[in-house]
């Protein structure tokens, strides 16, 4: 049992699935993942949350239970990849999905995290133009990604949910980025009379980060 709180070296024998192919019948299968990220979540009681990617791109959600949170959230940072096998899949339903996955991974006590020596800096971002946002096409309980240019922003608000829950809310305005050089994006950085920079700040609300 104690290795399956630990990590160990993965065997380079073991032939890995695809995250695509991942369907119910495969409780046993290996998969070779990136963790893009996580957090703590409080619905119907507290879970961790990840969104794994393997090297085809392919994401999917993958869930934690409170009772084995502390030993899943220790084996898997966030920018690292992990070998995981022994695992629950289930349909991904709901609003708000982060993947186009249909399924979902889910960590039981059984589920066995080992280590990898892959390394890279993909971010696996699926970004969708500005045009077909506003189009209003796009699946609504599903997440996208996006990159662009932040106009305004405006403060954190504390709104009342159904069931009494109260969360906090962030609007900004959003702008579309357009790269026509080959050189790619250039950023000029001014101070507040106009005169170019060679650095600036980046302003972080903390009360956003906590409840990620």
């Amino acid at each position: 049992m104690t290795s399956q709180k630990k990590i160990r070296n993965s065997s380079a024998s073991n032939e890995t699935l695809s995250i695509q192919d991942l369907r119910p019948r495969h409780t046993t299968k290996l998969v070779h993942v990136k963790v893009l990220h996580s957090w703590i979540q409080n619905i119907s009681g507290e879970t961790m949350e990840f969104i794994l990617a393997d090297d085809n791109g392919s994401k999917i959600h993958a869930t934690c239970k409170m009772t084995y949170i502390e030993s899943k959230r220790r084996l898997l940072p966030v920018g690292v990849w992990r070998n995981i096998r022994n695992f629950h899949v289930r349909p991904a339903t709901g609003a708000y999905r982060s993947t186009n996955h249909e399924y979902k991974m889910v960590f039981n006590y059984n589920t066995v995290i080992t280590r990898s020596n892959h390394m890279n800096d993909e971010l696996y971002l699926n970004l969708a133009d500005f045009q077909t946002v506003l189009s209003g096409t796009l699946d609504e309980n599903k997440l996208i990604d996006v990159l662009g240019q932040v106009l305004d922003c405006g403060e954190v608000e504390t709104i009342q949910c159904s069931g009494g829950k109260q969360r906090k809310k962030l609007e900004f305005s959003q702008s579309d980025i357009k790269v026509t050089s080959k050189n790619g994006l250039k950023i000029l950085i001014v101070d507040s009379e106009g005169k170019p920079q060679r650095q600036t700040k980046n302003v972080v609300f903390t009360e956003i980060f906590d409840n990620l």
